[in-house]
């Protein structure tokens, strides 16, 4: 059940200004963003010069390259959370904590309105506030989380002959851990297959302070791949260009691993391109929040001025965004560029001299 309490209006000061300022600040960072995330390396063409090993020979000629090893996960012991969940075959174990709390939403337009409203509902928070950064505190008082995240990592773990340092390691995508009588420790706790409920309240109607609590884990006995630096019988982290790192294990084989680190990169790469076009989108309508205002002068003006607003904000973000990208993506790559151009003007004196020929 939500309950939403709104607060009394308050008067921004200077809101014009403010919104002029935070809309240049919005444009300098969607820039930014956009400018870098051509550059981010793609960790598959990284891990694509690795060589390939087999988990289960030694290769003591390696000792020092860089290095992909298949093999069946291991450790050397058992992991578990002692206040909630008994140890297991685990190598990550991943504790997430949340509240049913207190949440805090403004409401108002970013293009004119110089009132803003608050509202407050109570919903699922994992880092639920203190009630003195609400603008209206009074009668949103959240209690303190009683239990905080965990993360925890065995000791030692083997990709079939070869150690790895768990700790250091970045792992694949976690599996949540399907909770039951078998693997809870904490008898107190209302247990079901995605959480343990610690609260008055029940899942399906909870009470302000109640918690419910999730683990995520990385299973032994998996057939992963590993990258890194080979030496002495570990697997240790891969240093390229100078400070950045690769150490990464994945679920499946090197083909599988390849294919899974590609998508990441695709996935970041799309994602912070269009996003740094919605901020753009804000940042401009902001800008722009003049003319709608002038606009609101004429009341039957005042809708087709918001949505007039919106559209050229939008255009304007999409051609500034779209040719952001395209000359940061010429200027990372620009070997690249020069010899797709190179091939081109051969192909095309090639052509040209055959018709010639002919003719």
């Amino acid at each position: 059940m939500k309950r939403l309490i709104r607060s009394v209006t308050r008067r921004k000061q200077s809101s014009a200004a403010s919104r002029f300022v935070f809309g240049g600040i919005l444009l300098l960072a969607a820039l930014g963003m956009l400018w870098f995330n051509e550059g981010r390396t793609n960790l598959a063409e990284v891990a694509a010069k690795s060589a390939a090993m087999s988990g289960d020979q030694p290769a003591p000629q390696a000792d020092g390259q860089f290095v992909s090893v298949s093999g069946w996960l291991t450790s050397d012991g058992i992991l578990g959370d002692d206040r909630f969940i008994r140890a297991g075959d685990y190598v990550y174990l991943e504790r997430e904590v949340e509240m049913y709390a207190w949440v805090e939403k403004a409401s108002g337009s970013i293009q004119t309105d110089d009132t803003a409203d608050s509202r407050y509902q109570l919903e699922w928070t994992s880092d639920p506030q203190a009630a003195n950064e609400f603008e209206v505190p009074r009668g949103h008082e959240n209690p303190p989380l009683p239990v905080e995240d965990l993360t925890l990592t065995a000791n030692q773990a083997q990709v079939g002959i070869y150690a790895i340092t768990p700790s250091q390691m970045a792992w694949p995508h976690l599996q949540p851990l399907a909770l039951d009588a078998s693997n809870v420790v904490d008898s107190n706790a209302a247990v079901s297959p995605e959480y343990l409920y610690l609260g008055t309240g029940t899942l399906d109607a909870p009470q302000l302070g109640d918690v419910r609590i999730s683990y995520w884990v990385v299973y032994e006995n998996i057939w992963v791949t590993v990258f890194g630096t080979l030496g002495n019988g570990r697997i240790q982290p891969y240093i390229y260009d100078g400070d950045k790192q690769l150490y990464r294990t994945l679920e499946g084989d090197r083909a599988a691993a390849l294919a899974q680190l590609q998508t990441e990169y695709k996935n970041l790469l799309w994602g912070f391109r269009i996003g740094g076009v919605f901020l753009l989108w804000f940042g401009f309508m902001l800008l722009l929040s003049p003319l709608t205002n002038m606009l609101a002068l004429f009341p039957p003006l005042q809708r087709l001025g918001r949505k007039l607003t919106a559209v050229i904000a939008l255009l304007l973000a999409l051609v500034l965004g779209i040719s952001t990208s395209a000359i940061s993506a010429i200027v990372h790559h620009l070997w690249a560029v020069l010899l797709l151009l190179f091939v081109l003007f051969v192909a095309g004196f090639f052509v040209w001299q055959q018709q010639n020929r002919q003719s």
